[in-house]
This record gives structure tokens, C-alpha cells and sequence, in this order.
């Protein structure tokens, strides 16, 4: 985990909440999922010396995941609500947000990474949506059926440097408390950006301001893991 993150998770108290290992196995399927990796290339015996092949690769992982999503997310799907006012509203938002397109996409890597999740925003008065993968996803707290407390954080490259935004959404006496930052790295320095009243934001509600997905395959690496395990990509 890079250290910035983990600077930011000490600051608000979550010390020993990570679980590293799912970090290094999404990260593994991420890359499987992308295409041939190294362990494409064997070395097997002969009998006289080891021969190094190459496995052949029809790419199974990534069309299959694809698949899945397509049959999930398609020009078919169609959400209705039976009020005619917030029908429009919600069909407005959701093309505004490339709904379909940017769906499909999060679901095949859900399918190939076992986690990721919606998270609605405003920017200016308008709705958003951020569209988060598995290796942008820290839950730091959970029980066997819901996830309480998560982190999600991105890192974009920026002319100078880095930036990275960080999204805690914390579940505290009086509900949902939304903590948000944003940094600049430039080499080792790192500094703070101004973001003003959207810091700290108080929901006043019970019930979380993000949407997980999930495979339905249990974590074989650890079944008591809020995390899932990925789907079909120990295919090649």
C-alpha cells in the first residue's frame, strides 16, 4: 500500500484495519485480467534439462468477464420508477454519468476483481457517480452482511506530480460522517488542497452513501473477509 494512504488511514484512527494481502491478490487477478503475465512462462523438465514455454493465451478472462457484463449492463436495461417526475430525473442523471458505459465497464472488472462500488457525489448541484475498482477500495470495517466503514481513493497524474482524492465514509453516533481530502505530491513532498466545506460532510442518515458490489464466490483466502473472490480468471 502506498505510504500516503496509509499516512491518511492513521490520521483517522485505522491503524491495524488493513488487510494487505487482499491488496496483493487483487493487484495479481488485475493483472491476469489485462493479459499474459509471467506466469504465462513455464519451465518444464525433459528428462535431460528444463524447456521454457510459453502457455498459448486466448485472453479467456477478460471476454468472459465481459460477457457476464454485457449480460447485465445492456441497451436493454432499463430502471422505472412510478412517479413520472423522478423517472425523468433519474434517466437524466443516469446518461449524464454514461450509466451504461461506465456500468459495463465496473462490472467486468467486479467479475475479474470480486469487488468494487458506486459512489454518488455532487459537483456544483450536479449528481455524479464515481465508478470504483477493487484496488481503490479499503473496507476498514464490516459485518457479516453489510460494509460499514470504507475508503475510496484515486491518483492521477498531474504536470508537477501526483494527485490523490480520498473519500472516508465513517459511521458515527449520529450517521454517516464523509471525510474528504485532496493532495499533491510533487517528488517527496506532499501537500494539502484547499477543498473548503465538502472536508467534512455530516449525512444525518443511517444508511451509506455508496452502492458495494460483490461476486456472490466467498474469499477462499480468508472466508471471514468482507472482501470477494474474483470470478473466471484462472482461465487462459
Amino acid at each position: 500500500m502506498e505510504k500516503i494512504v496509509k499516512e491518511f488511514l492513521n490520521k483517522h484512527g485505522y491503524n491495524g484495519d488493513i488487510d494487505e494481502n487482499q491488496e496483493t491478490r487483487v493487484n495479481d487477478w488485475l493483472d491476469i485480467f489485462k493479459g499474459p503475465t509471467k506466469k504465462y512462462n513455464v519451465s518444464i523438465y525433459n528428462g535431460i534439462n528444463y524447456t521454457k514455454y510459453k502457455i498459448k493465451s486466448l485472453n479467456l478472462p477478460s471476454q468472459m468477464c465481459g460477457d457476464l457484463a454485457d449480460f447485465f449492463f445492456n441497451e436493454k436495461l432499463d430502471i422505472t420508477i412510478d412517479n413520472t417526475k423522478i423517472q425523468k430525473q433519474i434517466n437524466e442523471c443516469l446518461e449524464q454519468n454514461r450509466f451504461l458505459h461506465n456500468g459495463n465497464k465496473l462490472i467486468q472488472l467486479v467479475q475479474a476483481l470480486g469487488t468494487g462500488a458506486f459512489v454518488p457525489y455532487l459537483d456544483n448541484d450536479v449528481l455524479k457517480i464515481n465508478y470504483v475498482k477493487a484496488t481503490n477500495i479499503i473496507i476498514l470495517k464490516a459485518n457479516a452482511d453489510e460494509v460499514i466503514d470504507v475508503l475510496f481513493w484515486s491518483k492521477n497524474k498531474t504536470k508537477d506530480g501526483e494527485e490523490y482524492y480520498f473519500n472516508l465514509h465513517v459511521l458515527e453516533d449520529k450517521g454517516y460522517v464523509i471525510y474528504n481530502e485532496k493532495k499533491i505530491v510533487k517528488g517527496k513532498a506532499a501537500s494539502d488542497i484547499n477543498i473548503g466545506e465538502t472536508a467534512k460532510i455530516e449525512t444525518k442518515s443511517f444508511l451509506p452513501k455508496f452502492g458495494m458490489l460483490f461476486t456472490p464466490d466467498i474469499n477462499n483466502f480468508d472466508i471471514d473477509s468482507p472482501y470477494r473472490d474474483k470470478l473466471l480468471c484462472e482461465c487462459y
